[in-house]
């Protein structure tokens, strides 16, 4: 049951929290998904790149998919590459259908291998009253518009208005899942029929009663 999720980090958490250069994060991260691999596959790996140089062994194969986080093209077409899955954060679904998988699946197919899963996230508040939906998705997820990368990948999927850092209602309601329980569900359905093998939900809870508002939402989850 247990995958291991892998990502290149932004380059404020690389820099301001780790001290790290962050540089050509990709090449980085093929060397380090290929390190772990192999250590995985054959139990031993023997290593010497650019950025790492690895000689270890843990005794023995174990069977540990190896998933990366994707956002742009590029990271899709690395996962096509190298990774046994796709992990996706805020993707609106028609960018996942037209630019992520077709760009994952080339990306597989150029290399003779299976096309990756893909894990696509949303975000679910079961929750009636639209408004008070948007005001919580910019209180409680108000970091990722700021960020460039964040930022790209909207502009992207068809919203400019992206650059300015802030959620506009149109971004919104291309993520978040809103309304009665039977309007999550068909967004749900929605999705899965672009093709992700997996989801992953996040809630938000909006209105006065957070607790009441959580409780639907995973009551509702529980219940798919």
């Amino acid at each position: 049951r247990f995958r291991l999720g892998l990502g290149p980090g932004g380059k404020t958490g690389m820099e301001s929290t780790y001290g790290l250069e962050f540089r050509s994060p990709l090449s980085n991260l093929r060397e380090y998904v290929r390190i772990l691999k192999a250590l995985f596959k054959d139990g031993e790996v023997n290593f010497d790149g650019t950025y790492y140089h690895a000689h270890a062994n843990i005794g023995g194969p174990v069977d540990v998919p190896v998933m990366v986080s994707a956002l742009r093209r590029s990271s899709f077409q690395f996962c096509g590459e190298e990774a046994d899955g796709a992990i996706t954060w805020l993707c609106p679904g028609p960018y996942l259908k037209d630019i992520a998988i077709p760009e994952m699946h080339r990306a597989s197919e150029k290399k003779n291998q299976p096309h990756p899963k893909l894990i696509a996230h949303a975000v679910v508040c079961v929750h009636e009253d639209i408004s008070e939906v948007k005001t919580a998705m910019r209180e409680q997820m108000s970091f990722y518009p700021k960020q460039p990368h964040y930022a790209q990948m909207f502009a992207d999927a068809g919203f400019p208005e992206a650059k300015t850092g802030e959620w506009s209602d149109g971004m919104i309601n291309s993520v978040v899942f809103s309304g009665s329980e039977n309007k999550v569900n068909d967004r749900i359905e929605e999705l899965v029929s672009t093709g992700p093998a997996e989801l992953l939900i996040s809630v938000i809870t909006a209105g006065k009663d957070k607790a009441k508002s959580k409780e639907r939402s995973m009551e509702f989850l529980g219940g798919l």
